[in-house]
C-alpha cells in the first residue's frame, strides 16, 4: 500500500483475494489520480478489464523459447524480494508506454539509495545476469534506455 510518496507495505492477498489486482496513483498529480481512480472503479463496475499488453506465451522447459534460461519469466518475476521489489511493482502499475525517471525518483520509489554501481555504469541498468535492477526491469515487462548517468537519469520503455 502507498501513502503520498511513502511505501507503507506491500498487502499480500490471501486465498480468492490473490486474483485482486492492484493499480497505484504514487506519483501522478491529484488530477490524474482523481482520473485514474474513476477509471478504476469504472472498470470494477462494469466488468474484467483486460490488460493494456498481451501476456506472454507460455513456454515448455524444453522449447526452442526456452533453450538457455534456468526458468521461465514468470519464476523470476515471483521471487523479487530485494531492494528493487518496489520498483518491479511501480512499473506493474503503471499504463504509460514510456516513462522518464530522475535517479532521485527512483530512490523514492524503492526507498533507499540505489548502489554506486547503479550511478557509475549504464550497463548496471540493462541486461539480466547478476543485476538486481536490471532483472528487476525486465521482469516486469520493461527495458531502461537513454541512461544518462551525468544527468541521473533515465528512461523506461514498456517490451512488446
Amino acid at each position: 500500500m502507498r501513502t503520498g510518496n511513502q511505501l507503507v507495505e506491500d498487502c499480500p492477498r490471501p486465498g480468492l483475494l490473490g486474483g485482486v489486482v492492484a493499480f497505484g496513483v504514487f506519483g501522478l498529480s491529484p488530477a490524474k489520480a482523481r482520473e485514474r481512480l474513476a477509471a478504476q472503479i469504472g472498470t470494477a463496475l462494469t466488468g474484467r478489464a483486460k490488460p493494456g499488453v498481451a501476456p506472454r506465451f507460455p513456454t515448455h522447459a524444453g522449447s526452442a523459447d526456452a533453450v538457455g534460461r534456468a526458468s521461465s519469466d514468470s519464476d523470476h518475476a515471483q521471487k523479487h524480494v530485494g531492494r528493487y521489489r518496489a520498483l518491479r511493482e511501480w512499473l506493474c502499475s503503471r499504463y504509460e508506454e514510456r516513462i522518464q525517471l530522475t535517479f532521485a525518483e527512483i530512490e523514492q520509489i524503492i526507498a533507499l539509495p540505489l548502489s554506486p554501481s547503479a550511478r557509475k555504469h549504464p550497463a548496471h541498468w540493462s541486461g539480466y545476469d547478476g543485476r538486481a535492477v536490471a532483472r528487476t526491469i525486465h521482469d516486469a515487462g520493461w527495458s531502461a534506455r537513454n541512461v544518462d548517468i551525468r544527468g541521473e537519469r533515465l528512461v523506461f520503455v514498456r517490451k512488446r
